[in-house]
């Protein structure tokens, strides 16, 4: 594949010239994804007053635009400690081994003990932001972090299409594996309503999930070579938007192409629309966040019925006991209908879903943050008798969800 140069964006006022091109602040001859359709690892950057003219532009569309989507990839992490595969090493947003980062580089990502600890980026809270505001109706998450979910976001509106540590259910998908099928479909679906795609810190290297960003990008462009006719519909729509350092292979069909650092993108988004400031949540320090399950519930009434025991984390669903299929009418249940989820520690649980459907557990103890850890008992390869233990985490926002009867199956219940 043959890199080109960087560019603005196809729409208008970026694609007339007027703008600084973005400068080359890192040259590699390596390739970002080696196997896949990358380009090389060379790092380009906006100057401030180019980034900030374009996130007007952006802000505009974000306005008018009515199912905008979030895909998301590792870059939108790496600020928060968590490292990725396309990253240069003696790149300036490299994630360092514990030692190798000088203490007073103020850009160095934290050292983890632990990718558990990781917690929100700058990026993640201002999408969590433009959700709260009705700017944001979906995400799509590469990554398996979590740190949407602490950020704020509630686990009904995401797709974590490639696996999450926090859903037993939805173990990481290898290069090889295959999507789980419930959210290959949810991903088809959005990927037919969505009429704008914010795909940030991901290198579109070619994976399935990448459809969403170019099937609107593609329908964008259509719809703009239609704007004369008059059933064509509305232009105002933002199609696909790309913010990364590296170029990817769709380049060509931004919308607006930005080049930049997410945080400081987030930032000059909450500069432009202050709104978003207002709606930010509270940074959080590793390894002294906790996410105790009332911090995803509203109804704190609703809570305190489905509520058995909370020292013990035993609490009432309105799913069934055997599939974890939520109920129907389930708004509307009283509380002898429920299904009762017991996590307290010794509890016996099974999957209900994903490549280890069927398979039993027990849960272990909490981790630090409050989640579940569950050891399950798992083939060591498909149809095989023989198991060994694994140990999964159950996010406790899962099980807020699963309170307020929002998502339509719960990873695990009762045996």
């Amino acid at each position: 594949m043959t890199d080109s140069p960087p560019g603005h964006g196809y729409l208008p006022q970026l694609a007339m010239g007027g703008l600084t091109p973005p400068r080359r602040i890192h040259a590699s001859s390596e390739l970002a994804r080696p196997g896949y359709a990358s380009l090389s690892k060379d790092e380009f950057e906006d100057d401030g007053e180019t980034l900030r003219t374009k996130v007007r532009v952006l802000l505009g569309l974000l306005k008018t635009s009515k199912a905008v989507v979030a895909y998301t990839g590792a870059g939108i992490s790496t600020a928060a400690g968590v490292g990725d595969y396309a990253t240069a090493e003696d790149s300036q947003v490299a994630v360092r081994t514990p030692g190798s980062a000088e203490p007073t580089d103020p850009d160095a990502p934290p050292k983890l003990r632990s990718p558990y600890e990781a917690q929100p980026t700058m990026m993640h809270r201002v999408l969590v932001s433009l959700w709260r505001l009705d700017m944001l109706s979906f995400w799509v998450q590469q990554n398996h972090d979590g740190l949407p979910q602490k950020a704020g976001f509630p686990q009904w509106l995401l797709n974590e299409i490639h696996g999450s540590w926090y859903d037993p259910s939805n173990p990481v998908i290898p290069m090889t594996g295959e999507l789980r099928a419930d959210l290959f479909q949810d991903l088809l679906e959005w990927e037919a309503k969505a009429d704008m795609v914010l795909a940030f810190g991901t290198s579109l290297a070619g994976m399935n999930a990448d459809r969403l960003a170019t099937g609107v990008a593609e329908r964008h462009q259509k719809l703009l070579a239609c704007q004369g006719v008059a059933d064509a519909g509305s232009a105002d729509a933002g199609g696909l938007v790309i913010c990364s350092l590296q170029r990817t292979q769709y380049d060509h069909l931004a919308s607006i192409r930005l080049w930049a650092k997410l945080d400081t993108l987030a930032e000059v988004l909450v500069q432009e629309f202050g709104e978003l400031g207002a709606e930010l949540g509270p940074a959080a320090g590793p390894s002294r966040a906790t996410y105790p399950v009332e911090a995803f519930v509203s109804n704190r009434r609703l809570l305190k019925e489905r509520t058995v025991d909370r020292e013990n984390d035993i609490y009432l669903v309105p799913y069934n006991p055997t599939t974890g299929v939520r109920l129907e009418n389930h708004e509307s249940l009283l509380t002898d209908q429920l299904c009762r989820l017991d996590l307290s520690e010794d509890a016996q649980v099974k999957l209900t879903q994903g490549l280890y459907a069927g398979d039993t557990g027990e849960v272990v103890g909490k981790q630090l943050e409050g989640h579940w850890k569950i050891r399950f008992q798992h083939p060591l390869k498909p149809g095989a008798k023989l198991k060994r233990p694994f140990e999964r985490i159950l996010g406790t926002w899962w099980v807020a969800a699963a309170v307020m009867g929002r998502v339509p199956q719960i990873p695990v219940v009762n045996v």
